[in-house]
């Protein structure tokens, strides 16, 4: 029954997603990549010889959290072909001309057919899904050709359906892989209750890459142009109820600026923003070098994907949105700048938002005058040392789980 529901919804899902396609753009894009879709992994298998690491992600933020893995694995397996797929639009559009890869495709909904007609032809040596997405029928099938398959930065809570009595279909998804990576210690007695003991606390990759992307060391002119001497914070990933709250604090606090990277920059919502904030003279990056009055602004609207995690370089403060919807976006990606974070109060399942909240790098808040009262809070240059002191002890407590992954799969792989 399990299995009729499951496959029930992905076609309800496939068929809601096909009529709304022509008035959604991400519906639109859903379905069309995925038009002919095995005709052109039929092409890319065709001129490619070598064998394959096949990565899966989910979206956007799971390939930043495997990417450190896959720049590893292909430093160190270079007789490798690397391809990458992606089940969501806002993966798949952004990435799919990544140089670090050698094919980005779509992951074809999951039924019986395509999972068979995805593994006949790509023939992965070796499949890695990341975090969650985690699809039935090409994971059976892996099982059940002895394709190695592991899942990383794995992140589980008691409310899963994993851990429910009647929750035995989706439990035969995590017995499918030969190892689990955990971001954590507390899941290792989920997966003990539910007799998983192929597992390793790696802890989250996304912890290395971080760093790597503070190394890069990369330069924004035209925001150093914007701030000038005020204190200035971050938006990031924000979400129109963030970006009220963003509003309000600013009425408040006049004396600080406001960078704003939102997570949706279709044309619709920039208006938006631009009408939202029109009192403080709101300019679009990509409209800044020749804004005549950019010193006077107090606004700057990133209308770009790309930038925000070495924008958070520049920040006085940072808050992250989603914190009102689904929950918090990647929180590490600011707090490896060593500056104080702030989010909305859906943050309960993610770890590390749990972890720096008691450290009291990360703060939760759920109105303008608590994040005003955070700033007041935080600004001393005591509380900065401190908050530098915490952050430094806590990236070098949690790295290394890329290492400890690599080192796993040179079981499968031949230099």
């Amino acid at each position: 029954m399990s299995r009729f529901i499951y496959a029930l919804s992905l076609r309800i899902y496939s068929l809601l997603l096909h009529l709304i396609a022509p008035f959604h753009p991400k519906a639109k894009q859903w379905v069309h990549g995925r038009h002919r879709l095995f005709d052109k992994l039929r092409k890319f298998k065709e001129q490619e010889t070598r064998p394959i690491i096949w990565m899966h992600c989910a979206s956007l933020g799971e390939f930043e959290q495997g990417r450190p893995l896959l720049e590893s694995c292909k430093q160190q397996y270079t007789n490798y072909a690397f391809v990458l797929s992606f089940f969501s639009p806002s993966g798949y559009e952004i990435r799919k001309n990544s140089p670090l890869v050698d094919a980005v495709f779509y992951l074809p909904l999951d039924n019986p057919q395509h999972a068979n007609n995805w593994l006949d032809t790509l023939q992965p040596s070796v499949a890695i899904f990341v975090k969650y997405d985690l699809w039935y029928h090409y994971l059976t099938q892996l099982k059940k050709r002895a394709i190695p398959n592991i899942l990383i930065s794995a992140s589980f809570r008691p409310q899963q359906l994993f851990f429910k009595f009647y929750g035995g279909f989706f439990r035969k998804m995590l017995y499918c892989f030969d190892h689990i990576f955990l971001q954590e210690q507390s899941a290792t007695s989920l997966l003990d209750s539910i007799t998983i003991s192929n597992y390793t606390v790696a802890g989250d990759t996304r912890i290395d890459r971080v760093i790597q992307n503070k190394a890069t060391g990369l330069s924004y002119p035209v925001v150093q142009q914007f701030a000038q001497n005020s204190p200035l914070l971050v938006g990031g990933s924000t979400w129109p109820k963030d970006e009220l709250l963003l509003l309000q604090f600013l009425a408040s606090r006049p004396d600080y600026k406001l960078v704003l990277a939102p997570h949706e920059i279709d044309t619709k919502h920039l208006n938006y923003l631009k009408n939202l904030f029109k009192d403080y003279y709101p300019i679009f990056y990509s409209e800044a070098n020749k804004a005549p009055n950019l010193k006077e602004s107090s606004v700057l609207i990133i209308d770009n994907i790309g930038m925000l995690n070495t924008l958070y370089a520049y920040a006085t403060i940072a808050y992250v949105g989603g914190g009102f919807g689904k929950g918090i976006h990647n929180i590490l990606e600011a707090v490896i700048y060593e500056i104080p974070v702030i989010f909305g109060p859906k943050y309960y399942k993610f770890k590390e938002a749990k972890d720096l909240i008691n450290l009291q790098v990360a703060f939760t808040i759920s109105n303008a005058k608590q994040l005003q009262q955070i700033i007041l809070n935080t600004q001393t240059q005591q509380q900065k040392l401190d908050l530098q002191r915490k952050v430094k002890q806590y990236i070098n407590a949690n790295l290394g789980a890329t290492r400890i992954i690599l080192e796993y799969m040179q079981k499968y792989l031949a230099d």
